[in-house]
């Protein structure tokens, strides 16, 4: 289920970049494929995790097997055993969405969620009822909590996505690409057998 939000933000960018979010909760966790992800984490456990897009396939309706998903163990990435508590506090974006045929750009969405599939939602291109190709940023951090939505707490480190369609004009074919790069604003609270571990100032890199 998605929850669209009324948002109320204290600036004009916030405002118009906020309103291209959504809180979705009690939803189905798609597991698999992983693109690029870059992660570098402070010793106050605070820390930016940027994922890379490079024309990544945005196919069918949400939980369709066609999709592209990720599950981006972030304690993996960070070297913190599995445990420790991730908590995604707000959200930038500098994308590109290509569409395919008659698709829409408004159609194309991203799910950012934790294991029981709550989190956020992200379509960037909200309002645009036509196919095409067009860049969007975020113009800075959107913080979640600034804009009466929920951080998302990944209790078990892994932040699930899935690229989706929410209108699939072909069944079983590629309606849109993305290009450019997702970054979360996170704190990392290590599970206690890792603390030690933070006063090594990590940056972690993992590919597809």
């Amino acid at each position: 289920m998605r929850i669209a939000i009324a948002l109320i933000a204290g600036t004009a960018i916030a405002a118009t970049a906020s309103a291209q979010l959504e809180y979705g909760e009690n939803g189905t966790v798609a597991d698999g494929w992983i693109d690029a992800e870059v992660l570098v984490l402070r010793e106050d456990g605070n820390a930016i995790l940027t994922v890379n897009l490079v024309n990544t396939e945005s196919w069918d309706l949400q939980f369709d097997p066609s999709n592209v998903t990720a599950a981006i163990d972030i304690n993996a990435l960070a070297g913190l055993p599995a445990g420790s508590l991730v908590i995604v506090h707000g959200i930038a974006w500098d994308v590109t969405i290509n569409t395919v045929g008659g698709s829409w750009l408004s159609e194309a969405y991203v799910s950012q969620v934790d294991l029981n599939g709550n989190g956020i939602y992200l379509h960037p291109g909200a309002g645009d009822n036509f196919a095409g190709t067009a860049a969007y940023n975020s113009g800075g951090w959107i913080d979640y909590t600034d804009n009466g939505l929920p951080e998302t707490m990944l209790t078990d480190g892994v932040l699930y996505m899935e690229y989706f369609e929410s209108f699939d004009d072909v069944a079983d074919a590629i309606d849109a690409y993305w290009n450019g790069t997702l970054q979360y604003d996170i704190t990392v609270v290590p599970a206690p057998a890792s603390v030690l571990l933070l006063g090594l100032g990590l940056v972690a890199r993992r590919r597809r």
